[in-house]
């Protein structure tokens, strides 16, 4: 069982259904690691961090795990809040009071361009090979 082959990435479902009905953790002997199945199982895993460490990596790929290391998502413990405050300050119901002052009036004390719920971007065309 392999849930990286072609099969399936491109239709994942069946492969969760078989991985589920396994246990709540499945042991995947190609990548020498166990697979979650279960939200009841990843939530205990998320919240014992002392058991289930990010510090060491939480992708499958040495390097990536390099380039992500001590920032907010590979971190545990204190350093992990920590880093968290900083992320999460902006995200706060103060912070978001301040932010939508601050859209009404711009810094320089000029109305914006654009009122809120407007948006600068426009949508790709349906014919659009980029995305």
């Amino acid at each position: 069982m392999d849930p990286y082959a072609d099969d399936g990435l491109l239709d994942p479902w069946p492969l969760y259904g078989e991985l589920r009905k396994m246990g709540p953790a499945v042991w995947l002997d190609k990548y020498q690691m166990v697979a979650l199945t279960r939200y009841d199982a990843v939530l205990t895993a998320l919240r014992d961090w002392e058991a289930f460490p990010s510090t060491f990596g939480v992708v499958m790929n040495d390097d990536m795990n390099q380039v992500l290391a001590r920032n907010t998502l590979c971190s545990d413990g204190a350093a992990h809040k920590r880093l968290r405050r900083v992320v999460i300050r902006p995200l706060t119901p103060a912070a978001q009071i301040i932010a939508s002052r601050s859209r009404t009036r711009g810094r320089s004390g000029c109305r914006p361009t654009l009122r809120q719920g407007e948006a600068s971007a426009r949508p790709l065309s349906p014919n659009s090979s980029k995305l």
